[in-house]
């Protein structure tokens, strides 16, 4: 199904009954005709006859003149001019806008409003089913994040799960559903750091990640965009193990060593633009990606610290104002390990963490915390606990 244009989405926002209580001097100079994105638009006729249309803030008061015309507008033209008040600086929000300033109130019951609206009436134009289940999950999902639960979901397949959490994500950070306890959350975190905690979504597989990051976002961020519910893009970011990405200095001495074919493979991953994530790197075989990938902790004294892709990519995903944190599941239990311990934190802070593919997460908590033995360990260990034949057991 087609997306709708532009007309009709503005059209969508007008309110044609006036505001209660709106001030008596808003209209001194004009008739009411509708509100949209927070402004009442007002038409006046000059005395030369031509007809004035100004949009008028009704918080602030700010106003802006949008057009001049010789003849009167008609109604068929509202919806045009609701899409230049949206394009107006001294514009407000949409009717189901969610993103709120730090400090502002959240508003639970209009977000659990705008998760209807979004399942029912918006996404369903672009050509996604209205999935009772689906709604029910996203729903239940914003509701235990309101009251800083924990809560284990089971859906079927085709219920839709990844649309269902990451717009009631959305909805309950963009919203700040949790602002005001989340400043007191974590002791060593500035109030400043507080106001963009990021959502952590932890998955067990690389394709869902990539899915996630690639596809689900950027399209539902612009939708939302599109239909007024949140003014800026949603941003992303996947978290990986340093071993997944090249080491400068590693991979320019492992490159001068390296006889003529081995140079050749390397040479594409050499420069300050060059790819330097090895997670896609098939030229490379698990030998060279070892020998090139960072190891350890980077020290002030690299020569390559000023112009490393490694330390520039982790400061680019820490900024405070990514909206996402996508990981796997070693990963997020690496950092709650480390968190544990007082070492510091492979993540943000964080406001909000879904688990997906989930099912799969006892494995990976079993890999992380367990010990693996083979035969060879407990041989080794056997012979430690076995007594010596010239040992007494009763005085041992």
């Amino acid at each position: 199904m087609d997306a709708p244009n532009e007309n009709e989405i503005h059209a969508s926002e007008t309110i044609y009954e006036p505001p209660e209580n709106i001030p008596a001097r808003y209209l001194a100079n004009g008739k009411f005709l509708f509100t949209a994105y927070g402004c009442a638009l007002t038409e006046r006729q000059t005395v030369s006859g031509m007809y004035v249309y100004t949009a008028i803030n009704l918080t602030t008061g700010n106003s802006e003149i949008l057009s001049r015309r010789k003849t009167q507008l008609a109604e068929t033209g509202h919806a045009g001019m609701a899409a230049k008040i949206s394009q107006l600086t001294i514009r407000g929000n949409s009717l189901l806008n969610t993103d709120k300033k730090p400090g502002e109130n959240a508003n639970s019951g209009k977000l659990t409003e705008t998760l209807n609206h979004i399942f029912n009436k918006i996404l369903p134009i672009y050509g996604y089913a209205v999935r009772e289940k689906q709604i029910e999950l996203a729903a239940h999902i914003l509701d235990v994040t309101g009251r800083r639960g924990v809560t284990l979901a089971e859906s079927e397949v085709g219920t839709g799960k990844t649309h269902a959490y990451i717009i009631a994500a959305v909805l309950a950070k963009r919203g700040r559903l949790n602002d005001f306890w989340m400043r007191s959350h974590y002791p060593r975190q500035s109030w400043a750091e507080s106001e963009h905690m990021p959502v952590v979504i932890s998955t067990s597989s690389i394709a869902l990640q990539n899915a996630i990051v690639k596809d689900y976002i950027p399209e539902l961020s612009d939708i939302l965009i599109r239909h007024g519910i949140i003014r800026t893009p949603l941003t992303a970011a996947v978290r990986k193990g340093k071993e997944h990405y090249v080491c400068e200095q590693r991979l320019y001495r492992f490159h001068n060593n390296s006889d003529a074919n081995t140079k050749a493979l390397l040479e594409p991953f050499i420069g300050a633009n060059a790819p330097f994530d090895l997670t896609g790197a098939d030229s490379l075989s698990p030998h060279i990606k070892r020998r090139v990938c960072v190891s350890g902790r980077c020290g002030d004294n690299c020569p390559y610290m000023t112009n490393c892709r490694y330390i520039r990519h982790m400061k680019e995903i820490n900024d405070h104002k990514i909206d996402f944190q996508i990981t796997n599941h070693n990963y997020f239990i690496a950092d709650t390990l480390h968190r544990a311990s007082g070492k510091r934190p492979l993540l943000p802070y964080y406001q909000l963490v879904i688990i997906d593919e989930a099912h799969k997460f006892l494995a990976a908590a079993r890999s992380m915390y367990g010990y693996e033995l083979t035969d060879k360990d407990c041989r080794n260990w056997r012979g430690r606990f076995i007594l010596s034949p010239s040992v007494n057991p009763t005085t041992a």
